[in-house]
C-alpha cells in the first residue's frame, strides 16, 4: 500500500506539470482585447475647473447646460469618423469633436449621429461589415434648471448630528446686476445669499459647480466645488477661520453632504 501511495503521488506530480507545461506553451487568443467595429461615442460638457480646485468629475452624459460639448468616439483607429449634430449641414470629422451650442437650443433635444469606418478584423469578427453608426440625444437646459438648483437637507460630515438645510440658486445677484451663482445657508448658520460670485469666478455644469472664493467677507468667504448624483449632493469647500481679523488663506476645509427637499 505505501508503495502504490508513493506511485499515485509521482504520477499526480507529473501530469500536474504537464498540464502547467501546456498552459505556458498554449498561444496568446489573438482575438483578446479586440472588438468590432463601434460608433459608440461619450458626450461631455468641457467647462473646465480651477487649477487649484479638487473634485471636478467629468461623466458622459444626456442632459446638459448649453454652451461647448465634446463629442468622443470609442473607436480608437478608423478609417473615417463622420460626425452629423442635429440639422446642421455640417459635417464634422475627427475621432472628437467639440460644438458650442447656443442658449437658444434650451429645452430642444438634438440627435447626435456618429458613423465610423474602418477596415474590419475579419480573423476575430467575421460578418463584421467595417462601419457602425449611432444616434445618441442630448437633451438641453438652462442653467436654472441644473441639477443642483434647488434646497438641500444635510450635514456637514464633521459635525452628522447638526442638521440643516441649505438653497443653491442661479438668478440675479443681491443687487439685480446681473445672473449668478448663489448660496444661502452655507456655511452652518449663514442665512444670507453669497452671491459676489462673478463670471470669472465660476465653472459651471448640469452637475457641477467650481466657484473659486470671492472678493467679500460674506458667510466666511466661503469658495469650493459641489458635485450632485440625481437628489444626493456633496460640496467640499472652505472658509475663513476669522473673517474680521483672519488671513483670507487661513481656512477651515468641509465637506456637506445632503439630499434633494421639496
Amino acid at each position: 500500500m505505501p508503495g502504490n501511495y508513493k506511485t499515485i503521488l509521482f504520477n499526480a506530480t507529473i501530469l500536474m506539470l504537464l498540464i502547467a507545461s501546456c498552459k505556458e506553451d498554449a498561444p496568446e487568443n489573438p482575438c483578446k482585447n479586440q472588438h468590432s467595429t463601434t460608433a459608440a461615442f461619450t458626450m461631455m460638457e468641457t467647462f473646465q475647473p480651477f487649477q487649484y480646485t479638487s473634485g471636478w468629475v467629468y461623466y458622459d452624459t444626456d442632459t446638459a447646460l448649453c454652451g461647448d460639448i465634446t463629442f468622443t468616439a470609442q473607436e480608437i483607429n478608423a478609417d473615417s469618423f463622420i460626425w452629423q449634430i442635429g440639422t446642421d449641414p455640417k459635417v464634422r470629422n475627427g475621432k472628437q469633436v467639440t460644438v458650442l451650442f447656443p442658449s437658444s437650443v434650451a429645452g430642444s433635444t438634438i440627435d447626435i449621429r456618429l458613423i465610423v469606418i474602418k477596415k474590419p478584423n475579419k480573423l476575430c469578427f467575421p460578418y463584421d461589415v467595417g462601419t457602425d453608426t449611432v444616434i445618441r440625444q442630448l437633451y438641453f437646459v438652462s442653467t436654472d434648471k441644473a441639477n443642483w438648483v434647488g434646497k438641500w437637507h444635510g450635514y456637514n460630515i464633521d459635525q452628522p448630528d447638526s442638521i440643516f438645510n441649505i438653497e443653491l440658486v442661479w438668478g440675479y445677484d443681491t443687487f439685480g446686476n446681473y445672473y449668478t451663482f448663489m448660496i444661502k445657508g452655507l456655511p452652518f448658520g449663514c442665512s444670507n445669499f453669497t452671491s459676489h460670485f462673478y463670471a470669472a469666478t465660476l465653472s459651471i455644469s448640469y452637475k457641477t459647480v467650481d466657484f473659486i472664493n470671492y472678493d467679500g467677507i460674506y458667510c466666511n468667504n466661503i469658495g469650493g466645488i459641489l458635485n450632485t448624483k440625481g437628489d444626493s449632493v456633496g460640496i467640499n469647500y472652505s472658509i475663513m477661520k476669522s473673517v474680521t481679523h483672519g488671513n483670507p488663506n487661513d481656512r477651515f476645509n468641509k465637506t456637506f453632504i445632503g439630499k434633494r427637499i421639496p
